[in-house]
């Protein structure tokens, strides 16, 4: 079950910058955002987020001109229902709107455009609340410390996307924050460049997983199946009649504690030879018994 969550994308000072604008707005507009492993937000380092905010709202402005509405490339949002929401989310973001706005809304027609809001507080309910629409806040960051910090606060997101060229920060990214997949340089495309590999949530935005093995394998029993020789009739445990004083409590703590004391240790040593005493000697019992058998006892005495 993957359900969705606020995916981040986090730049570091060291990005490349076309780069992140050219992924993320792709990530952004498929469908007008309502994608589950959508980027949510961004978290930028203060050095870059001039760069990339200018850079965004122009490819924005490229692709669907100053009026969304009339672009054929842009679409419509699921329902009035949501795009009422997401207008509530715009209006309540505070920050600066570089692009779109709550005043183009047009709930009637499913209409929202897509909306880029820099300098937004961590307090509004955009940042609190899955958006699955067009809408990308900016938040600006001191140190990358205090971007890691931020979504470690929030539940665990479907997605995570890292751009960075220190390869340091990006394992440290990854090591401490966990989410459902990830895309270093990229977003989305862990989902649609591969479909070999496992797609799910975590914590907040699911469980399980599935796409290639891993599907095969979630929606799979593996049964376990013990085979047992009967060559003897011991069971795992005599019956209690004729159980030592110390089976039972080394039984009972090796499975609840995984411990025994050091004179219980002592003789399950010497029951362990003692019962491999007894099975060497049922085997050889066997060999004598067949014609295989003696073939190996004549071949070892070289008769």
């Amino acid at each position: 079950l993957e359900l969705g969550g606020k995916s981040p994308c986090i730049i570091d000072s060291t990005a490349k910058i076309d780069a992140a604008v050219n992924r993320i707005f792709f990530a952004k507009t498929m469908n007008c955002g309502q994608v589950c492993i959508a980027p949510d937000y961004v978290l930028v380092h203060e050095s870059k987020q001039e760069e990339f905010t200018k850079k965004f709202v122009g490819q924005v402005k490229k692709s669907f001109g100053e009026d969304h509405k009339a672009s054929p490339h842009w679409g419509r949002i699921i329902n009035g229902r949501h795009a009422q929401r997401l207008t509530g989310l715009i209006e309540s973001a505070g920050g600066q709107v570089l692009s779109g706005g709550a005043d183009k809304v047009d709930v009637q027609e499913k209409f929202v455009p897509l909306t880029v809001i820099k300098d937004v507080p961590l307090s509004a309910p955009i940042m609190h609340e899955e958006i699955f629409g067009p809408i990308l806040p900016i938040i600006p960051v001191k140190t990358m410390e205090e971007a890691l910090s931020i979504v470690e606060e929030k539940e665990r997101p479907l997605a995570l996307y890292v751009f960075s060229e220190d390869k340091k920060f990006v394992e440290e990214t990854l090591t401490r924050i966990t989410s459902g997949g990830a895309a270093v340089n990229s977003a989305m495309e862990q989902i649609i460049a591969n479909k070999e590999l496992p797609f799910g949530g975590t914590g907040g935005s699911g469980f399980g997983k599935y796409h290639g093995r891993a599907g095969f394998e979630e929606f799979s029993h593996m049964r376990s199946v013990l085979y047992k020789t009967t060559m003897h009739s011991n069971s795992l445990m005599p019956p209690p009649e004729a159980q030592p004083a110390w089976m039972y409590d080394a039984g009972l703590k090796m499975m609840v504690v995984g411990f025994v004391s050091d004179s219980t240790r002592q003789k399950l040593k010497v029951a362990k030879w003692i019962v491999g005493g007894i099975a060497l000697a049922a085997l050889i019992k066997v060999a004598l018994a067949t014609s295989v058998g003696h073939g190996i006892l004549k071949l070892a005495s070289g008769k």
